[in-house]
């Protein structure tokens, strides 16, 4: 009986104390997440993006962006102002050619939503 109880109340605490993706990119031949998508971007023009081998080998599993495109997402229904948030992500990098190349950016500089580089 103790037995049951402990595995009921771990089973429990995982779930009662994860977190819920708001977006799951899978990055499966598809830039979309339900009906949010990125876009590769050069600039203010339309740019280019491939799909590649993820970290692990697996075909078609991530996006290639070359150097100058990049992707954009407006991810609407994030936590804005000082509320908790998480990103997790991975990327490779092969070549950057400028000092320093922004990999992330969420919402307005200063307001604990600042670039990452």
């Amino acid at each position: 009986m103790k037995l049951i109880l402990k595995l009921l109340l771990l089973l429990f605490a995982t779930f009662s104390f994860g977190q819920t993706p708001i977006y799951n990119f899978k990055f499966d031949f598809s830039l979309c997440s339900g009906s949010t998508c990125f876009s590769a971007r050069n600039g203010n023009n339309a740019g280019t993006s491939s799909f590649g081998n993820d970290r692990f080998g697996m075909s078609i599993k991530s996006v290639v962006v070359g150097n100058p495109n990049f992707l954009e997402a407006n991810l609407p229904n994030l936590p804005s102002g000082t509320a908790s948030r998480s990103f997790s992500f991975w990327m490779a990098n092969n070549a950057v050619t400028a000092s320093q190349t922004q990999i992330f950016s969420n919402g307005t500089f200063g307001l604990r939503q600042d670039n990452f580089y």
